[in-house]
């Protein structure tokens, strides 16, 4: 743990690090880390069951999300010769690093930290493009590439010191966290084509589907047609959101995005902060409109409340079942 966090360690806090660590505590070459240990097995069943076709892998390998942890050489080609902490979980970065007698000293010290967490994250990137590049090499080796269609997919981006910090939030919705890699292979093509339209992710299944011709009934919308071109665009819009859960419901945030505007809005209280960033002169994001432009406000609002069918602030269950848990009926008898 002192490799990774701030004396004296918050041991409740870091909890979800602790855990980790303990997971891996068998690790001994990079074969052992989680993402290679997912592909090779990955591979391993393609070998096995991929003369059975049709077949469907669905392969998750967590990273790179956090923590940021690749085998040491991996972030050392971003930031070499370095000796510090490496903060994989780089919310403990700031933890008790405010100034101090030697504050100049410090500072340079928090500057090579930023700088080593940053490479923890590109070390991370480089090391899953390696593996992913393992299964597309089998996938070649087992001539499946005729005749097998392959998605790469994302849940989430994150923040790089873009806007002065790492991670994720629900009051920073801008596109390098709400945006997620959607890449598609078809045998068949079309190649190299990027595609500027608004998808989103319960769009997935129905692409699948209706490029294998499987008839289906979703909420979401087939993205193949743009692939074709057969359609410039699906939508004119998208919803995206922040779920946290507290006391029994959800919240967090909502954000609407179009191609002139960006809103986003808590979706719990009537309390929290509204953002409304004009895309057309401010890509960035950077400059709030929402107390100036309150008809655009108001239009986007009712995107959200339009999708959540209740008016904002909202209450949303935390379980899609809501009735009670195992574990709540079993508490609820002890009592």
């Amino acid at each position: 743990m002192k490799r990774h966090v701030r004396e004296p360690i918050a041991w409740q806090r870091h909890a979800t690090l602790v855990q980790y660590l303990l997971n891996q505590r068998k690790r001994e070459c990079e074969e052992d880390y989680q993402c290679a240990r997912v592909f090779s097995r990955a591979c391993e069943w393609l070998d096995e069951c991929s003369a059975n076709a049709p077949f469907a892998l669905w392969i998750d390998s967590f990273d790179p999300h956090e923590p940021w942890d690749p085998p040491p050489k991996y972030a050392d080609l971003y930031c070499p010769e370095y000796d510090g902490k490496d903060f994989i979980m780089p919310g403990a970065l700031h933890e008790g690093a405010g100034p101090t007698e030697l504050e100049v000293e410090r500072t340079k010290a928090l500057e090579l930290e930023v700088e080593r967490t940053k490479a923890l994250y590109l070390g991370e990137c480089t090391f899953v493009d390696k593996w992913v590049g393992m299964l597309l090499e089998k996938l070649d080796a087992l001539k499946l590439m005729d005749d097998t269609l392959v998605m790469v997919l994302s849940d989430h981006g994150t923040e790089i010191m873009d806007h002065g910090r790492f991670g994720k939030a629900p009051d920073n919705q801008r596109p390098y966290t709400s945006r997620i890699i959607w890449y598609l292979r078809h045998p068949d093509g079309p190649n190299a084509r990027q595609i500027d339209a608004y998808v989103q992710s319960h769009d997935v299944m129905p692409t699948i589907l209706e490029v294998l011709g499987i008839p289906y009934e979703a909420e979401g919308m087939s993205a193949w047609p743009l692939v074709t071109g057969e359609v410039p665009r699906l939508r004119d819009h998208i919803v995206g959101g922040w779920a946290s859960f507290t006391n029994g419901s959800a919240g967090g945030s909502a954000t609407v995005r179009d191609d002139h505007w960006r809103y986003s809005v808590m979706t719990h209280t009537a309390d929290g902060p509204e953002e409304l960033y004009d895309l057309l002169v401010d890509a960035e994001e950077e400059t709030n409109l929402a107390a100036q432009r309150p008809e655009v406000v108001s239009a986007q609002k009712a995107r959200i409340e339009a999708l959540i069918g209740q008016r904002l602030p909202a209450r949303h269950n935390e379980v899609c079942d809501p009735s009670p848990s195992p574990m709540a009926a079993y508490m609820s008898a002890r009592k």
